[in-house]
């Protein structure tokens, strides 16, 4: 399997698949939605996904440039790009400052599984600033709760890709500490859990 694929978990084809099925499904989206996909990494999402928004309507934000870039040359062609003008955004803060627009849907897949609680709170306020009052965050959660934590300063890289485990009560209280609403809205692939959010 191509390193780049690798590098978000591998199991590509069946996430990539899952998620797009999940978007399609949801009352919310449409082509003409605005939507963020954070955490995008090599685009096991956006591959889909950017071919069936409309043009400037795809957001990508992610740590890593080198495979967001890998992900943009190996997935999509410099013709989807000049027709769908998929914009990206990499920074390591979840700083969403870029972005002028509000958000009519935030995609957030396997992403607060790899951070602490600080800086997921800090990503979940900074999604909740740029939705619209309708807006939906859609997030997922591990359910497995593995022996060894990460330690509280855990950056997600190439060699280290360990989860953390929150129960969803932690998880509401702390959706609910930033003005976040918290309904659980089914499995994802795996050990994930889906979140649905909105204001409150």
């Amino acid at each position: 399997m191509a390193g780049y694929r690798q590098y978000v978990g591998g199991n590509w084809d069946a996430v990539s698949q899952f998620q797009i099925d999940y978007i399609r499904r949801s009352p919310k989206f449409s082509s003409d939605k605005t939507f963020l996909d954070l955490g995008c990494g090599s685009l096991r999402l956006g591959t889909n996904l950017i071919r069936e928004m409309d043009s400037g309507k795809y957001i990508g934000l992610d740590f890593n440039k080198k495979f967001v870039d890998l992900g943009i040359e190996r997935e999509l062609n410099a013709a989807l790009i000049e027709e769908k003008k998929p914009r990206f955004i990499i920074n390591d803060t979840f700083d969403l400052s870029e972005i002028h627009e509000q958000i009519d849907i935030a995609w957030c897949y396997a992403v607060f599984i790899h951070v602490n609680d600080s800086t997921m709170l800090h990503a979940a306020q900074n999604v909740r600033d740029k939705l619209k009052d309708d807006g939906v965050l859609y997030s997922s959660f591990s359910t497995y709760r593995n022996p060894v934590q990460p330690k509280n300063d855990f950056v997600y890289s190439e060699t280290n890709q360990s989860a953390f485990y929150r129960t969803f009560e932690k998880i509401e209280e702390m959706y609910k500490s930033i003005g976040l609403s918290f309904q659980l809205a089914g499995n994802g692939v795996g050990t994930q859990m889906m979140v649905k959010s909105f204001k409150l």
